[in-house]
């Protein structure tokens, strides 16, 4: 299929659904839209993009994965429920996450003189240059942070997913007692947990801990409340609703999208799920790390959360953005995401 036919395609979606209002979804409006944000947007994606051609190539190639028509109306409609953050965005996150959350916390309560005094500027630069500035994973990029915010770029401290390192990491660094642990994308939260537990445990209440994921889930904002880490303060910028992540089942209230997204997910799953080499460690579930359901992707990566008929490419299925998995300490690839 080339774009043209493609078009010709969805044209043709269009005309059925003026005669069987069943189906009256804008499939030609959707199309458009896609088309422009992959003008304005989409390129800015960066993983693999050398191999896998420009984002027109990557949809004509992912729609080609199914060949009946119900199966591609499917596919545009999770299309137009995906959230992709550019890279313009994740600097918005950034400037928010330090002016809304983290000055506040370095600083504490503060009167309306406080905030107006010249000086305050350079408390706050003291201030920072008196914390720790820690990432859980390497998708976070805390140089981009500082540089948006205009503070010194600490050396980047990476504790990883893996306990044992994050913990020898930890002992051997010299920690501020003022910790900001940063993450740009949280699903769950499990994988997180286990290394801000560790932060906490190993603090013995010496140090004030902030954890500020950029984007977190529903599902993992909640598990930070109704089970908090004792020493961490957790604050995300912005939590995505539950009703905009695809669950297995059907749930009340979901939207009206979600049922023919389920339906694709579970009709590709073998397909999806199949490793792409010997080193591949391919996804479990595919609904997700964790099932979260996540239709969610940034433009430097796919978190692992996100359903993976999006991210995961072997020789039965083309992705449309393809996910680089970061490798373990041990050589191993991880299947999993915050």
């Amino acid at each position: 299929m080339n774009k043209e036919q493609l078009y010709e395609t969805i044209l043709s979606w269009e005309e059925d659904g003026r005669r069987d209002a069943r189906d009256s979804y804008p499939y030609m409006s959707v199309l458009r839209d896609i088309d422009f944000h992959d003008s304005t947007r989409f390129h800015q994606y960066q993983q693999f993009s050398n191999q896998d051609g420009p984002f027109s190539t990557r949809l004509l190639n992912w729609m080609d994965n199914v060949s009946h028509d119900p199966e591609r109306k499917a596919l545009l409609k999770l299309l137009s429920q995906v959230s992709f953050i550019d890279t313009a965005q994740m600097h918005c996150l950034y400037r928010d996450a330090f002016r809304r959350i983290i000055v506040p916390w370095l600083l504490g309560s503060e009167s309306i003189e406080d905030r107006m005094s010249v000086d305050r500027p350079q408390l706050i630069c003291e201030q920072v240059s008196r914390t720790s500035i820690l990432s859980i994973t390497d998708s976070m990029k805390v140089s981009d942070f500082c540089q948006v915010n205009d503070l010194p770029a600490p050396k980047p401290i990476v504790l990883g997913e893996d306990e044992v390192i994050a913990q020898e990491i930890l002992r051997m660094a010299h920690l501020s007692k003022t910790i900001l642990v940063l993450e740009d994308f949280v699903g769950s939260g499990r994988q997180a947990r286990k290394i801000l537990n560790i932060s906490s445990d190993l603090s013995n209440g010496l140090s004030r801990i902030l954890f500020v994921p950029m984007i977190i889930l529903n599902s993992g904002a909640d598990s930070y409340i109704s089970d908090p880490i004792p020493r961490v303060t957790v604050k995300a910028v912005h939590v995505i609703p539950g009703d905009e992540c695809v669950s297995r089942e059907m749930q009340p209230g979901e939207r009206d999208e979600h049922q023919a997204i389920r339906a694709i997910v579970l009709a590709t799953e073998d397909r999806v799920l199949q490793p792409s080499g010997d080193t591949d460690d391919p996804p479990r579930n595919a609904f997700g790390y964790s099932s979260s359901g996540s239709l969610v992707v940034t433009a430097h990566n796919v978190p692992n959360n996100t359903l993976p008929l999006i991210h995961h490419q072997n020789a039965a299925w083309r992705a449309l953005f393809r996910r680089l998995h970061h490798p373990r300490s041990d050589g191993r690839r991880k299947g999993g995401k915050l």
